[in-house]
């Protein structure tokens, strides 16, 4: 099935504004519902890594 060069164009347009749309509300969503992280006011400057840690561990 052929489509025209318009109906193209116009279902193309269509999916962009309701793609566009969708990640404007999880977006927002997101937002409202994760506060910033903040951070320990005993957290150390700086890590020196040793052999065995993990990103989770180091991060917690």
């Amino acid at each position: 099935m052929k489509m025209s060069l318009k109906k193209t164009a116009k279902a193309l347009a269509k999916g962009l504004l309701v793609t566009t749309f969708s990640s404007a509300m999880l977006m927002t969503t997101a937002h409202a519902n994760n506060p910033p992280p903040a951070i320990k006011a005993d957290a150390p400057n700086r890590y020196i890594v040793k052999k065995g840690d993990t990103l989770w561990d180091i991060s917690g």
